[in-house]
């Protein structure tokens, strides 16, 4: 790729409408990831379980930042671009299984009945203290997928 056509890349991403995000984070030790996670984070530790991983998962990702505009939901858009999270770990691990996980807050139904949708399943959920001194809960969703057919 040439110089011009980089900063043409750029300009583009940063000049142009955009529809979402998600960020995938990864590749962690399946058993060591929430851990990792955790302290990437900052969050308290022991607060997270992904929950043991099953046979032949041996790495684990966290789908983070997951935000779609108010105007543009409701249209598929979040399970689209999860969709296309596990084609790209599909395409990093051809001959394994691998554990996908999102931290949510469980209030957020939508955003929960969204992920369900996407076969995810609650794993865990925890209280954490919001840096504003106030409680917070949130879910651990979890999706174990065999990346030869990109599902569970």
């Amino acid at each position: 790729m040439s110089a011009g056509s980089a900063s043409d890349d750029l300009s583009l991403v940063l000049h142009s409408s955009w529809l979402a995000s998600l960020v995938v984070c990864g590749p962690f030790h399946a058993d060591t990831a929430a851990k990792k996670w955790e302290e990437q984070q900052g969050f308290d530790p022991g607060c997270l379980n992904f929950g043991p991983p099953k046979p032949g998962i041996g790495w684990a990702y966290v789908l983070n930042a997951i935000y779609v505009p108010p105007s543009q939901r409701r249209k598929g858009i979040a399970n689209r671009l999860i969709e296309n999270a596990k084609q790209l770990v599909a395409g990093i691990h051809s001959e394994s299984k691998v554990m996908l996980v999102l931290v949510v807050n469980i209030e957020s139904v939508a955003a929960m009945k969204c992920y369900e949708k996407s076969d995810f399943e609650l794993a865990h959920d925890y209280w954490f203290n919001d840096r504003d001194s106030t409680k917070g809960h949130a879910a651990v969703m979890r999706l174990d997928v065999n990346v030869n057919s990109s599902s569970n």
